[in-house]
């Protein structure tokens, strides 16, 4: 079942158009910060909350858009995809995540080395 989102081309029942926010004006304005899904864990295969590749993410504002930087959960540094030191466990992750320490949480699936 897909998300139906309004369509931008109809306008209102008073004959105004909409001024529905879109992905691009949301992430091009600094003091708008997108809102993340929640995390459901119970909607995360088992398999991948066994594999130890979880890191948490925050919403960083890079000159002219937002964009998400992967963070180490046990230490709060950053996580680099290509560095399987800085990456923890779904609960450990989870938990940062529940503490309000990310907006969200993300799998690496980047080679291991």
């Amino acid at each position: 079942m897909g998300i139906i989102l309004p369509d931008p081309q109809k306008g209102k029942a008073d004959g105004s158009q909409s001024q529905r926010a879109t992905k691009a004006t949301i992430t091009a304005d600094p003091s708008r910060q997108p809102t993340a899904l929640a995390v459901v864990p119970s909607h995360i295969p088992e398999s991948l909350r066994k594999s130890p590749r979880w890191v948490i993410w925050i919403w960083v504002w890079k000159g002219t858009k937002w964009t998400k930087v992967p963070v180490n959960a046990r230490t709060g540094r950053p996580a680099k995809t290509n560095d399987a030191t800085t990456w923890s466990d779904f609960d450990s992750a989870l938990a940062a995540y529940q503490r309000g320490q990310a907006a969200g949480v993300g799998f690496v699936l980047a080679l291991q080395r």
